[in-house]
């Protein structure tokens, strides 16, 4: 089994309502919320005010709901599940599935900002 596809069995649904993510809740005016919130505006304050915005392990999306406004975004990550529903929160983004095995996706791309938030 290559490591794409362990890492597709362990970050599937199950991921996001066990261990890191157990009692998460993603609601309006949550601790999530509030984080996506904060994190889309140091990306206003400090990044350009309009562009190509790229963020590594976007996970479902919800940060980059907060910038496809003024942005156009891109978002990878290893886990499939999580790009499906990023596809449905942000239907105008871009999404790829991307692991460390793959290789780069963005050979001619240029990106504005690239946001790397919670990925180690």
């Amino acid at each position: 089994m290559s490591q794409s596809d362990s890492q597709n069995q362990t970050f599937n649904e199950e991921y996001f309502s066990t261990g890191p993510y157990a009692g998460v809740d993603f609601t309006r005016y949550s601790q999530y919320w509030w984080s996506n919130r904060y994190y889309s505006r140091l990306a206003r304050r400090y990044g350009p005010s309009q562009g190509r915005v790229l963020e590594l392990g976007c996970g479902m999306g919800h940060l980059l709901s907060w910038l496809v406004d003024s942005y156009q975004v891109f978002g990878c990550d290893i886990n499939p599940w999580a790009l499906a529903q990023a596809r449905l929160n942000v239907p105008e983004g871009n999404f790829i599935l991307l692991t460390g095995d793959m290789p780069y996706a963005f050979l001619e791309a240029i990106f504005d900002m690239v946001i790397d938030k919670h990925v180690v």
